[in-house]
């Protein structure tokens, strides 16, 4: 296998678009990791093709290489042999709760030559990935990581609608990396295609903007999956958004900006401030108003949430960093519970009421 090839592990939504984008705009093969034989049947029954849906024009991309994962996962790293396939360039975008056991099938194939883009909700998955697969530092792949607003979802199994144009930002997960080092060839070839145009950003530049996102997504998500109801509920109900002045001033606030330290904060030119953090939620609540966010759409579906590695990131960078977590911690456990069926009030709604309206 060329070791120019792009791998992708993780077919939603989000990784089709990537997947399509670097086939359509970058000259380097593209290969699907599917974790399931049942993904390969499907990918074949829509043809092995990508179609990407923008402003009602349909795009679509072919020619990609398929590999099904073993259902056994290596249970040591064995040293790599000149005859296995190894993986240069791999996109991860499973879900954050999936991504050391989705590794481990493949770890075997990683290298310190390899790159690794992790692509996913939430923050903490880059500190579990070392510990547990690549406890070596010597042995470890590159790693970098990244955040996207863009707004794809899905109408077939392989066909995706882009409804946004978000941004997406890339940095390394290493805060020693300089701008004067060369960028990793998987990262060079993201930024040659203009579907994707990313922007690429310093390691604490890309901190703070997970944390921003963090914020977000720590209020928005469980308040709309715990209380059913669109993302402009936040701003618009008295209770709720009260609820997310409290969560952002007495443990979300206090507890990123101790994860920064005072020179990222600096940096940040006061965008860390409680008052900055509740203005940006509250925006980001409005702007995707009619929204249903993607911890209630798991909630609905019966499925796991992130909560894990989004109020759980909170969770535990407080109790390192010796703070109250108290709120953040039942809220973990309230999403968890909601999954498993509970029913229980949250801001006047009733745990299971679709309130949400359009």
């Amino acid at each position: 296998m060329p070791t120019d090839t792009i791998h992708i592990l993780g077919v939603g939504n989000l990784g089709k678009f990537v997947a399509h984008s670097l086939a359509r705009d970058v000259a380097r093969p593209v290969t699907l990791l599917f974790h399931r034989e049942g993904l390969k049947e499907q990918w074949e029954s829509e043809g092995s093709r990508i179609t990407c849906i923008t402003d009602a024009v349909a795009e679509t991309t072919t020619d990609f290489g398929i590999e099904v994962l073993s259902s056994d996962t290596p249970t040591n790293q064995p040293e790599p042999n000149p005859h296995m396939n190894m993986i240069k360039n791999l996109v991860v975008t499973t879900k954050a709760y999936n991504i050391v056991s989705a590794l481990s099938r493949i770890h075997h194939q990683l290298d310190p030559s390899s790159t690794i883009l992790l692509l996913h909700n939430g923050m903490g998955t880059i500190s579990e990935i070392n510990t547990t697969l690549f406890p070596n530092p010597s042995s470890r792949p590159t790693l970098w990581t990244g955040i996207t607003a863009a707004g794809i979802h899905s109408s077939r199994p392989f066909t995706i609608i882009r409804a946004g144009r978000g941004p997406l930002l890339l940095g390394p997960a290493d805060p020693t990396t300089t701008s004067t080092q060369p960028l990793p060839t998987l990262i060079h070839a993201l930024t040659r295609s203009p579907t994707l145009a990313p922007t690429v950003l310093s390691a604490p530049a890309l901190q703070r903007a997970q944390l921003q996102k963090l914020v977000v997504n720590a209020v928005i998500n469980p308040l709309t999956a715990l209380s059913r109801c669109k993302n402009r509920h936040v701003a618009e109900d008295d209770t709720l958004r009260r609820l997310a002045g409290r969560l952002i001033a007495e443990e979300i606030g206090p507890v990123v900006r101790g994860v920064l330290g005072e020179q990222q904060q600096r940096d940040g030119d006061g965008e860390f401030s409680d008052e900055k953090l509740l203005e940006r939620v509250l925006a980001v609540a409005r702007e995707t108003g009619g929204n249903t966010s993607s911890m209630l759409q798991d909630v609905s579906g019966g499925r796991k949430t992130e909560v894990g590695w989004i109020n759980g990131f909170v969770v535990r960078e407080g109790e390192r960093l010796g703070m109250e977590v108290g709120m953040n911690q039942r809220l973990v456990g309230l999403v968890e519970a909601q999954r498993a069926g509970g029913g229980w009030m949250l801001g006047g709604r009733r745990g299971g009421e679709d309130t949400g309206g359009a």
